[in-house]
């Protein structure tokens, strides 16, 4: 049986079958990942200035450091832990990664300090450098939610390398926790992808299918490197800890670059047949592969696309 308007056009819409497909699906994927910009936006917005369990980012360190009291911050969130929380951190093996119980032990005391009052001392925080946002900050002497921000920036600040660094909200900021240049690489990797798929629909167009394969090849490669960067970088976030549980930052990057990455594997599914065995088709239908690699490729672009978004959102902001 003959399909119709598989190579012409709709007369009701101007497309074929399989670009009012595409773009049908692409409409839905548009949606899909609005609604997770959407969760996005309101969970950043709704972010407390108190401490979690995911504020480290090395908890280890931080306790070990409390535990020896060497500077006079630490020796005042030392003797001001409660009796439960000084015997836990005691017993602390610095060979096991901590336990969350306590964590949340040390985090809910450190909370009642944010609140009680600034940290604030200048024999406190005499060998500690502060930024200029901070320092203006305490000039203003803040109040209630402004005063945990303070507070918590404070203490970030002065162990840099136990926490987490946030905006002072409470949202990580995700040059401090990403690598920027990496992800610089896989963006700029992915739009080199989108060029060589139109190179590649292009030279179908002049009847040129080996410059074709040569360029649905490099696509697919860049997509292979794409993935391959992307694995490296969740491997060493799993080396430190750094878990989708972690904090609720930690489980948007992941959740998103996950399905992102899904999508790309679908794209290398797909390229992968078209330049593979599928290319028999042209030598058969020639302007039918045609349109089935502008096809493909209008899911690319998209793909592309959705992470030029994801950048700046995860990466810098």
């Amino acid at each position: 049986m003959q399909i119709p308007y598989a190579v012409e056009t709709r007369p009701d819409t101007g497309l074929t079958n399989g670009k009012l497909g595409i773009w049908l699906f692409l409409a839905s994927e548009v949606m899909l990942f609005g609604a997770f910009f959407t969760t996005y936006i309101l969970l950043r917005v709704g972010t407390s200035p108190l401490l979690n369990t995911g504020a480290f980012h090395d908890p280890a360190s931080f306790l070990v450091t409390l535990r020896e009291a060497k500077e006079p911050l630490s020796q005042y969130l030392w003797a001001n832990l409660s009796t439960d929380s000084q015997k836990a951190v005691r017993n602390y093996d610095v060979a096991q990664y901590p336990q969350r119980s306590l964590l949340r032990g040390v985090t809910d005391d450190l909370n009642r300090l944010l609140q009680i009052g600034s940290l604030y001392t200048p024999e406190r925080f005499a060998r500690i450098a502060l930024s200029p946002l901070t320092k203006a900050m305490l000039q203003r002497e803040p109040e209630g939610r402004d005063l945990l921000k303070l507070n918590r920036r404070l203490l970030e600040e002065a162990y840099a390398h136990e926490f987490i660094i946030t905006d002072g909200s409470g949202w990580p900021v995700g040059a401090h926790l990403l690598n920027v240049h990496i992800g610089l690489f896989n963006t700029l990797v992915l739009i080199a992808s989108s060029v060589t798929i139109v190179l590649a629909w292009a030279s179908l167009a002049l009847n040129n299918f080996k410059n074709f394969r040569l360029y649905m090849g490099l696509t697919l490669l860049c997509a292979f490197i794409f993935l391959g960067v992307k694995s490296f970088e969740y491997a060493e976030k799993f080396a430190h800890h750094l878990l989708p549980a972690t904090n609720t930052y930690l489980a948007i990057y992941f959740t998103l670059t996950g399905l992102h990455g899904l999508h790309v594997i679908g794209g290398i599914l797909v390229n992968g047949y078209l330049w593979g065995p599928g290319s028999a088709m042209w030598y058969t239908e020639p302007q039918r592969f045609t349109q089935r690699i502008e096809v493909a490729g209008l899911y690319w672009h998209f793909v592309d696309i959705v992470w030029i978004f994801l950048f700046p959102v995860l990466y810098l902001l």
